[in-house]
């Protein structure tokens, strides 16, 4: 029950301080519930399920790809290089607008503190400048699996 009294006010301070961006680790399995209660998935190929862009297949497809390729090129931009090859659990959290809301991430290859911090930082910043590109009915989610390539040594 505390978990649900705490939640409004941890998102609250997320959208007050624009760190849109948390570890799915960091928050307790009830609260990640409540989070997703207000998103619908933006696009489930099971008919029994609900989606957004029930659709949208390719073109939802497309825009995924475009968001990881997007953020891939962004944090290269942005000289954010890693020691290992980096495999990450990316759930975002749109508004019907395609806005992120709020993006949760899981590392699948543990990091030093330094580069999981550089890289939540990062992806805080590309979280408020991107869109996924289509307006649905009701905030939606979606996730998925990127890899983030040993940076190339010199």
């Amino acid at each position: 029950m505390k978990h649900f009294l705490i939640l409004p006010l941890f998102l609250m301070a997320l959208k007050a301080q624009s760190q849109q961006v948390f570890s799915l680790e960091s928050l307790a399995r009830d609260s990640i519930e409540v989070i997703e209660s207000h998103f619908t998935s933006a696009y489930d190929s099971r008919p029994e399920q609900k989606s957004v862009f029930p659709d949208a297949g390719e073109t939802e497809l497309q825009n995924w790809e475009t968001l990881h390729t997007s953020l891939g090129e962004y944090l290269e931009k942005q000289n954010v290089h890693f020691p290992v090859d980096v495999k990450v659990f990316l759930r975002f959290y749109f508004e019907k607008t395609g806005a992120v809301d709020y993006v949760g991430y899981l590392m699948r290859v543990p990091l030093d503190a330094d580069d999981k911090s550089v890289f939540e930082k990062h992806l805080a910043e590309f979280s408020q400048q991107t869109n996924f590109g289509m307006t649905g009915s009701s905030p939606y989610v979606q996730c998925g699996t990127v890899v983030f390539k040993k940076s190339k040594q010199e």
